[in-house]
C-alpha cells in the first residue's frame, strides 16, 4: 500500500513547481503572467506565441464564470446563444460515462480483490493480480489515447460501440449457453 503513496508524494511535491496555466491567469485577469508563462513554456517570444498570447487573451475577455443553472440550461437546450450544438454533446458525454460503466469496468477495478477471491487466489496474488489491473488499465488508456489523436473520436467510439455489441451478442448467443 505504501508504494502507492511515492507517485503521489511526487506530485504533491512537484505541483508547487509548476506554473499555472496562461489560460488560467488571463481568465482571472493576470495578463503580463500569462504572457510570462506561455514565452518560458514555448521557449521564447515568436509570432506562433504572439498570436497564441491573443488568442488566449481574447478567449478569456469573452468567457463568463460558469454555474450549475448554466449547466442545466444547457442540458435542457434553454442556452442556445452560448453554443447551438453545446446540450447535444452535453448530453452524449454523460451517455458515454453512463454506458462506459455498463461495460463492467467499474466493477471489476473497484472488485477485483473480492472476485479475485472468490475464483480461489491467495490474497498476495489477489492484490498483485489487482495490481497489475490497474497498471494495464493506465497503459491502455495512454495507447488508446494515441490511437484516438489518429483516428478521431467518432471513429474510436463507433467501433468500439460495434466491437461491445459483438461481444454482447456472442455472450447471450445459443452456442455460449451450451458452453456454459
Amino acid at each position: 500500500m505504501a508504494f502507492q503513496c511515492i507517485p503521489a508524494l511526487v506530485l504533491l511535491v512537484g505541483i508547487k513547481l509548476l506554473p499555472d496555466s496562461p489560460r488560467f491567469l488571463a481568465s482571472v485577469g493576470r495578463l503580463k503572467e500569462a504572457k510570462e508563462v506561455l514565452e518560458h513554456v514555448r521557449g521564447g517570444m515568436s509570432p506562433d506565441v504572439e498570436q497564441e498570447y491573443n488568442e488566449i487573451c481574447m478567449v478569456a475577455e469573452e468567457s463568463k464564470p460558469s454555474s450549475p443553472v448554466e449547466f442545466i440550461k444547457i442540458l435542457f437546450g434553454k442556452s442556445r446563444h452560448v453554443a447551438p450544438h453545446l446540450g447535444r454533446r452535453a448530453w452524449l458525454c454523460i451517455w458515454l460515462q453512463i454506458m462506459a460503466s455498463w461495460t463492467g469496468i467499474t466493477a471489476v477495478t473497484a472488485y477485483s480483490p473480492v472476485l479475485l477471491h472468490q475464483a480461489g487466489y491467495s490474497t498476495l496474488k489477489q492484490n498483485g493480480l489487482a495490481g497489475g489491473l490497474n497498471t494495464i488499465g493506465i497503459i491502455g488508456t495512454i495507447i488508446s489515447a494515441q490511437i484516438v489523436d489518429k483516428l478521431g473520436r467518432r471513429v474510436c467510439l463507433m467501433g468500439g460501440a460495434a466491437g461491445l455489441a459483438v461481444v454482447n451478442l456472442v455472450v447471450r448467443s445459443p452456442f455460449a449457453e451450451r458452453l456454459r
